[in-house]
């Protein structure tokens, strides 16, 4: 049966479009090589056609390309400042009419959100200090000293929303006109997710985040809250409570915040929401979220606050929930909030570039079935049809099954992108039919999709199998399992599919034992749905062995875990699989979690490599250490990747033997050819060659063959034995720190202190360094310019390189110094 294989441009036939139908069908019937000479002839005249197009579209800031953003720019005064960004085309577009706008505060609002990104509020100084008043222009609502009669007022934040007055010589960084406060951290959704019940302390305290530590709530931006909307902000109690109290005295959940609102038809939650199915009565169907005026907030501090009876009691500063202690819930508990991180690392319900869209578009070839089509005609019919396969369409073509099935030729233009199916296609298609009555309109044609073998080198589209629930991701995974071969041994099932995709749709809990074993040149992805963020908790399962998710197979097989978040216990890799890649994932450090975010098991691994010639890729992730136990006499090293990604040993001292990143059992060097790009490692590093770039190391390097690799725009602890270095820190400082000592003929003794100081002035200095915090491995305000400004390309060093803080907040600088009246200046805070 005849194949298409698919092309490319379809105006590369214009040229023979023109030619008479009697040249064009002698053409088809020999071997087609005018055709060929056309389309070549054809492609260098689109090359120039294309290019004398985007020179027109360059005169415009809407189309023109991305080089040429900055000369437009410059044309309208739009410059570079220094360490700064290059303007963005938004900037540039909205330069003039920003101008027009200079000196009000919403306009400074708006140049956070084109240069830097951040949503912003900006507050005149003036508006909240102490001062007194014109009598001819009085303004009631202007800052005041604090009402005693009004505790509430006590506990509000002192920060942009603060209205009461402040002393002038008592407000901290209040010399400005002008303070424009930015909020770096994003507000992600989690939608109903079950909430940790955390039996240890009680059968009615839940908490919000399923790991069991607490966790911040914070406003959804799109949802609004009082004088927050707008802004991914922290929910305190404040924020959280209605200004009036309840009939019995309590502070109830504001409605702005609380539950769902409709949105297109369909259910959003605005900022934070709680099921409890069964509850307050056995009755309650539980399929809308608790009322809002039976939520009392309340400080949980202790677990001490005992709501009244029909109440929940929740504490947004810590994530905790608390139920009465005689009516606690006898089903799930399901939970919608928003959590705070600074960037789409490590699994969520963010979008995320599925694995199968990355790189270039795959093409595949289908079979054609068509009747009455002489064999001696086949050639010229394959060549009039070039068919282009949408991935996102190629499920339906491939669905497992070999067999014939119908689809509807009026619909080809938009599943196959067809690029021509002209009059003279359709006659040899359909011979004897009137060309007017061709089909396609409506008419049926058969389709043939050859799943079962690879086109052009490229494997078949992968089986997309969607699961929901832990039965259905238990029977999915039950192909891939081990079996017992005649000789006892594990070994691979038989009946596996060469490529499949196991999605998994809902945030749900999922608690299975997993264990893989993938046979020859077989391909499994287990990922989370576009907007799901799904947790496999490994339990304590079984007492003679281990319960880690065990992942085994043959060579040419490969792994890919794709958006999820791994609790619990680790990953174990052991056998002749070739690859396994972790992205947009979550194995989390130190197993699992306690209430202030301490790891149970801080010293055990998240990855354990069992003698395997294993390639590990981990991107845009977070995980615990690695170890690999190989032989190191009769194998190679492993290949470890690690990009944009944490390595978290979870030790508070980086250099102890415990708080190993990447290592062997014992205190060993790792057997691996380890590859760190924009990464942040906490813990040591012993490994047998290294190569870094951008990266953040906290703990001592020991790398065995120091005359490979190297490592450029890096931190590296003292003391560390790595292979050559370029532009790394501390050794660039403490090269001008003894340049200094030579000019100032300091003693040894002084010289070395020098060095100790200088050291210690560069070290990277942390918000967090706790996985589950909302700062999480995000730089300091107070970190030193060789470490936020330390990359190659002058942005920070670490896993949030690619957010360029320290580019962004220089551009925004600018031009919000450029956008002030004379006389007057603005500051820029960092809000949280």
């Amino acid at each position: 049966m005849p194949s298409l294989t698919v092309e490319c441009d379809p105006r590369l036939d214009r040229l023979w479009e023109l030619l008479p139908t009697i040249h064009r069908r002698r053409d088809m019937e020999s071997n087609g090589g005018l055709r060929a000479l056309l389309e070549v002839i054809a492609e260098q005249a689109l090359l120039i056609e294309d290019d004398i197009g985007q020179r027109y579209e360059d005169w415009f800031i809407e189309t023109c390309a991305e080089w040429a953003i900055p000369y437009i720019g410059e044309l309208v005064g739009v410059t570079v400042p220094p360490g700064g960004d290059p303007p963005s085309r938004r900037t540039v577009a909205n330069a003039i009419a920003n101008r027009r706008r200079k000196g009000t505060l919403p306009l400074l609002e708006r140049l956070a959100s084109e240069i830097g990104g951040w949503p912003a509020r900006a507050v005149e100084v003036g508006a909240v200090s102490a001062q007194s008043q014109s009598l001819r222009l009085p303004q009631h609502l202007r800052g005041r000293s604090v009402e005693l009669r009004g505790p509430p007022s006590l506990l509000a934040d002192s920060g942009t929303f603060d209205t009461r007055a402040h002393a002038l010589a008592l407000g901290a960084g209040r010399s400005a006109d002008v303070e424009l406060s930015v909020w770096r951290l994003r507000a992600y959704p989690m939608t109903r997710a079950p909430a940790a019940s955390l039996e240890d302390i009680g059968p009615n305290i839940f908490a919000f985040s399923l790991l069991g530590n607490d966790a911040p709530l914070f406003i959804n931006p799109d949802g609004g809250g009082k004088g927050a909307a707008g802004l991914p902000v922290r929910i305190d109690r404040e924020i959280f409570a209605t200004p009036e109290r309840d009939p019995a005295g309590f502070a109830t959940a504001a409605p702005e915040l609380w539950g769902t609102r409709m949105v297109d038809g369909r259910d959003v939650v605005r900022s934070v929401a709680v099921w409890a199915p069964g509850w307050p009565t056995a009755k309650s169907p539980g399929t809308e979220p608790i009322p809002a005026d039976k939520v009392v907030v309340a400080d949980l501090e202790d677990w001490n606050y005992l709501p009244p009876r029909d109440h929940v009691a929740i504490d947004p500063l810590r994530g905790r929930i608390v139920f009465p202690p005689r009516q606690f819930p006898r089903k799930r508990v399901t939970v919608s909030y928003h959590y705070g991180f600074s960037a789409e690392i490590g699994g969520g319900e963010y979008h995320r570039p599925l694995s199968e869209q990355v790189g270039a578009t795959r093409f595949h070839s289908y079979s054609w079935v068509a009747s009455d089509i002489p064999e001696e005609e086949t050639s010229s019919l394959l060549k009039r049809l070039r068919v282009a396969v949408d991935r996102s369409l190629q499920r339906r073509f491939h669905p497992g099954d070999p067999g014939e099935f119908a689809v509807d030729l009026a619909l080809v233009d938009d599943m196959l992108e067809v690029s021509f199916v002209d009059a003279v296609t359709r006659k040899l298609l359909w011979r004897g039919v009137a060309t007017d009555t061709l089909p396609g309109n409506g008419d049926q044609a058969r389709i043939n999709a050859v799943a079962d073998q690879a086109v052009a080198g490229f494997p078949p589209p992968p089986v997309v199998k969607r699961v929901t629930g832990a039965a259905e991701l238990r029977a999915a995974l039950e192909p891939w399992g081990p079996t017992l071969d005649d000789e006892g041994a594990f070994a691979a099932a038989v009946d596996q599919p060469e490529s499949q995709v196991i999605e998994i749709t809902d945030s749900d809990i999922y608690q299975i034992p997993i264990r893989l074993m993938l046979d020859r040149g077989r391909t499994l992805q287990i990922r989370a749905a576009q907007g799901a963020r799904p947790v496999i908790r490994l339990a304590d399962w079984q007492a003679e062995s281990t319960d880690s998710m065990q992942i085994g197979g043959a060579e040419g097989s490969r792994l890919i875990l794709d958006g999820l978040l791994i609790a619990g216990r680790g990953v174990q890799i052991e056998g002749a699989i070739t690859s396994v890649t972790i992205r947009h994932s979550t194995l989390v450090p130190g197993w699992s979690l306690g209430p202030d975010c301490d790891p149970k098991r801080p010293v055990e691994p998240s990855i354990l490599v069992l003698d395997s010639q294993v390639c590990i890729t981990i991107a845009h992730s977070i995980v615990g250490s690695i170890q690999v136990n190989n032989d190191e006499v009769a194998t190679d090293p492993i290949q470890l990747r690690v990009t944009d990604s944490v390595v978290d040993a979870t030790g508070a001292d980086c250099d102890s033997p415990e708080c190993e990143a990447l290592g062997a059992a014992g205190s060993r060097l790792a057997f691996a050819e380890a590859c760190f790009a924009r990464s942040t490692v906490i813990g040591r590093v012993m490994t047998h060659s290294l190569t870094a770039d951008d990266s953040i190391f906290l703990g001592r390097i020991t790398v065995a063959r120091r005359q490979l690799g190297w490592m450029r725009f890096c931190h590296v602890a003292p003391a560390s034995r790595t292979p050559r270095r370029f532009h790394c820190q501390p050794d660039r400082a403490e090269a001008a720190a003894k340049a200094e000592a030579v000019a100032a003929r300091l003693t040894p003794a002084e010289t070395e202190a020098k060095l100790g100081w200088t050291r210690a002035a560069v070290r990277p200095r942390f918000d967090s360094l706790r996985y589950g915090k909302p700062e999480y491995c995000r730089l300091a305000e107070d970190c030193p310019a060789e470490i936020s400004a330390g990359a190659e390309d002058g942005s920070e060093m670490g896993v949030f390189h690619d957010l360029r803080t320290a580019r962004r907040l220089a551009s925004l600088r600018a031009a919000v110094d450029d956008h002030m009246p004379a006389g007057l200046t603005a500051s820029i805070l960092l809000a949280d």
